[in-house]
Order: C-alpha cells, then sequence, then structure tokens
C-alpha cells in the first residue's frame, strides 16, 4: 500500500511538474522573441551624467582592466565618472588603483570591510552624477555600454535598468557549463521583467538614478545579506513597474570570468542561490521552486528503478526528455542572442549537469546558514 502511494505520488507529481515546467520555459521563449532588440537612435546625443560604481574586495588582477574598459568607452568625457570603492581588500587592489592617472576616476577606501552593499551606498553617496551604473571589478564593459544605459534611461525615464552579463573563454567543460547556463539565465531575466512576472538583475550590469536610491534609503536594514541587485531591482519594481527595462542588445553585455574550479563554482552558486532566497517575489520564487522539484523527480525517478523497476524508468526518461526538450529550445535561442551557438554541442552532457546542481544547490542552500566568499564570512 505505501509503495501504491509513493509510485502515485511520483507519477502524478512528476506530470504536474513537467507541465508547470514547459509551460514556464514556453512562455519565457516567447516573451524573449517578442522583446524588441533596444537601439540606440542615430540621432542620439547623451545628456546624461553618469557615476560608475565599481565595489571592490581582493581584486588586485582584475581591476585594472576594467578600467581600462571604462576609460575606452565612447561617452562624453564630460559626462561621466568612475569610482572605486575598496571594500577592505587583503591585498594590493588599492595601490593599483592610486597608481592608474585618469582624471575621471576616484577611489573610495572603507577599512571595516561592511560588505557590498555598504560599499555601494558610500559609492552613491560620493557620486556627482545623475545615474547610477554598476559593474564587477572582475568585468569587461563594450565601448558603447554607457550609452546604452544613457540611451535607454532618457527614451524610458527608468527608475531601474538591467543588461545581459555573459562568460566567456571558457578552458574546460565546467566553464562552457556555466556560459550556457549563465546566458539561459539572461533569457529568464529580460523575459520575467519584460513581462513583469518577476524581477532579477545581476550587479555586474545595472543602472538607476541617484534620487531613486535615496528616496528607498539605500539598503536601510540590509547591509549585511549579499542580493544587493535583486534586493534594489525589486524594491523599485514594487512601486514603478513599468518603469523597469531589459536592455536588450547584445552590444550592451558586460563580459566577466566564470570560476575555474569546481570549490569556487559551489560558493558563487550557493551566493546566489542565498540571495534569491532571500527575495520577496513570489512569482520568481514559485518559477525557482518547480524548476527544482522538476530534478528532484528526475533523480528521484531514476533511484526509484531500484524498487519500481522498468516503470520508474520510463517516467526518469519521460521527466529527462521533456526538461531537456524546454531547455535545448531555449538555450538555442539565448546562444544565438549572445553569438555562441557552438556552445550547443555541450549541451547533453550540461544537461545533466544542470540537474544534479539545481538539485543539490537548492537544497543546500536552505540549509547552510553562512558561506564564505572572498575571504568573508556572509550570511
Amino acid at each position: 500500500m505505501i509503495s501504491f502511494w509513493v509510485w502515485s505520488a511520483l507519477v502524478y507529481g512528476g506530470s504536474f511538474t513537467a507541465v508547470l515546467y514547459a509551460s514556464f520555459l514556453s512562455w519565457y521563449r516567447r516573451v524573449w522573441e517578442l522583446m524588441p532588440i533596444f537601439n540606440i537612435p542615430d540621432s542620439f546625443t547623451p545628456t546624461t551624467s553618469i557615476s560608475v560604481l565599481i565595489p571592490a574586495r581582493n581584486e588586485s588582477r582584475a581591476i585594472i582592466a576594467c578600467i581600462l574598459s571604462l576609460k575606452k568607452q565612447n561617452y562624453p568625457s564630460e559626462l561621466f565618472e568612475v569610482i572605486v570603492i575598496n571594500d577592505g581588500s587583503e591585498d594590493d587592489t588599492e595601490k593599483k588603483v592610486r597608481t592608474f592617472h585618469w582624471d575621471h576616476l576616484r577611489l573610495i577606501t572603507r577599512s571595516d570591510g561592511g560588505g557590498k552593499k555598504k560599499a555601494i551606498e558610500h559609492g552613491v553617496a560620493a557620486a556627482k552624477n545623475q545615474l547610477i551604473v554598476t559593474t564587477d571589478a572582475d568585468c569587461i564593459v563594450p565601448e558603447n555600454w554607457l550609452r546604452y544605459h544613457a540611451a535607454a534611461f532618457e527614451q524610458f525615464d527608468a527608475a531601474f535598468l538591467a543588461a545581459p552579463v555573459a562568460f566567456s573563454q571558457e578552458a574546460n567543460f565546467l566553464q562552457q557549463f556555466q556560459t550556457l547556463d549563465l546566458m539561459g539565465m539572461m533569457v529568464l531575466t529580460g523575459a520575467g521583467i519584460s513581462g513583469h512576472l518577476h524581477y532579477l538583475s545581476n550587479g555586474a550590469n545595472m543602472s538607476y538614478p541617484k534620487k531613486e536610491f535615496m528616496q528607498m534609503g539605500g539598503y536601510h536594514g540590509h547591509a549585511h545579506a549579499s542580493g544587493d541587485d535583486i534586493y534594489l531591482i525589486q524594491h523599485i519594481a514594487r512601486r514603478t513597474p513599468k518603469r523597469v527595462i531589459f536592455i536588450k542588445h547584445l552590444d550592451a553585455t558586460v563580459n566577466t570570468q566564470s570560476p575555474t574550479d569546481w570549490k569556487s563554482f559551489w560558493q558563487q552558486r550557493i551566493r546566489w542561490a542565498t540571495k534569491n532566497k532571500s527575495s520577496k517575489d513570489r512569482d520568481m520564487l514559485f518559477s525557482l521552486v518547480q524548476s527544482f522539484l522538476m530534478c528532484w523527480f528526475i533523480i528521484i525517478s531514476f533511484a526509484g528503478t531500484f524498487w519500481f523497476g522498468g516503470k520508474s524508468l520510463v517516467l526518469a526518461v519521460t521527466l529527462f526528455g521533456a526538461k531537456a526538450f524546454q531547455d535545448y529550445h531555449l538555450l538555442k535561442k539565448a546562444s544565438t542572442f549572445f553569438g555562441r551557438p557552438e556552445l550547443m554541442q555541450y549541451f547533453w552532457p550540461a544537461q545533466i549537469m544542470h540537474i544534479l546542481y539545481i538539485a543539490t544547490v537548492g537544497l543546500a542552500a536552505n540549509l547552510i546558514r553562512h558561506y564564505v566568499w572572498k575571504g568573508r564570512k556572509v550570511r
């Protein structure tokens, strides 16, 4: 009798979750397809003053390359500044920034190491200009990056702008998987914003008016938790959802490096999952939960072969096929947009890894209370 109820729960639960999963991903693909590419008008003349904020902790290897990419911006030099906020670095990040001679670069040093949110709050307070644009110290930005943010800000009177982030220069399968996975997440991010379903962003490529940040009181009471990007976009979206915009254009994409080893990958994904868990966006949480359940139903169905025999294997293969079908078509669109269709050759091993990764990281994020990021314990 017990085995009957377990098998029934597995069949009906897995089937229901598969239908939900297919519905969500079909919706994401359709909305993404309908989203227009944002092109800067030929007549565009920038008038928006911009402060670029780069919170940095232990980024000695990458910080100069990031600043150099900002120095090459195709944007009026009198209309932007770059502020690096040294967030308690234990290496020579501060020394490298100080020895970089550029009139538009400023350095703020915080010895207390209060975390990324506190660093951003200090940066916004010091910013002289109208639009705050943020990126990470290990990122390379394209030459028209600020033009895209300014043009979208002026055209839509935006209260928040999110834009694509991509990994590049893969050296192993782990990095190839991460690049595919992040491309897919960017489609979900853009479609979620455009369809007003949920609001996600990545702190490596987003912007907002300084007055919006000041009016909401910064991160008031949330300064020591992760998720500066998620918290901010969702807070603004609750007030003015139609003024939250995703800049859909390849040339607005910021590039960064993915973790090269399993330990770094695990720490990064636990950090991402933990900040998503603290979100108050119910639609986003529902989307994450159904993906998490889909992966566990597949795993349990395969494991159930030992108890239920061939019928459990048939169920597992069916659920796996249903997920793979949806993921393949979404990732095909994502890889085409990012100009990386060759990565689809890794789809099948990446699909297996995705199931295991979603299941284990999703579970761990609900059990782990603390994790270490850049030498700092975070909760």
